[in-house]
């Protein structure tokens, strides 16, 4: 069915990751939320199975996700997760991927924390190191 309405099954997290780095505007993905909304409900509607029914309701974001989805500056997280140390606050949460905080500088990150499955964390006292970035002149 989900061929039918146009929408894929399974969006890679590394997508993902890239997407909410450069994050379109909140009114942009609301449009494409709509029209993929639409299609489906025009897929249901042709489906003869009972015993559910169509809504049109709004998804609401969970809190801790809105920092990461909003339309701020934000960058790649610039070191590889799979060594070192490294130590960043978390502001914002969607999934796996986080909206990190550094020591030291203003600029937020994109971490995607799917990259930590099946490895070992050692809590402790860690920094990760600050890189030298461009914000946006326009």
């Amino acid at each position: 069915m989900s061929a039918e309405a146009g929408l894929v099954q399974q969006v890679r997290s590394a997508a993902k990751e890239e997407a909410l780095v450069q994050p379109l505007p909140g009114s942009g993905v609301d449009v494409i939320n709509a029209r993929h909304a639409a299609a489906v409900r025009t897929v249901l509607a042709g489906v003869p199975i009972e015993g559910f029914s169509i809504v049109e309701e709004q998804w609401v974001r969970p809190a801790q996700a809105a920092g990461l989805c909003g339309s701020t500056a934000r960058h790649a997280y610039p070191h590889a997760l799979d060594d070192g140390r490294h130590g960043f606050g978390i502001a914002a949460l969607s999934g796996t991927n986080a909206l990190a905080r550094l020591d030291g500088t203003d600029a937020a990150f994109v971490v995607n924390l799917g990259r930590l499955a099946g490895r070992t964390i050692v809590l402790g006292d860690f920094s990760s190191e600050v890189p030298a970035v461009q914000e946006s002149l326009f």
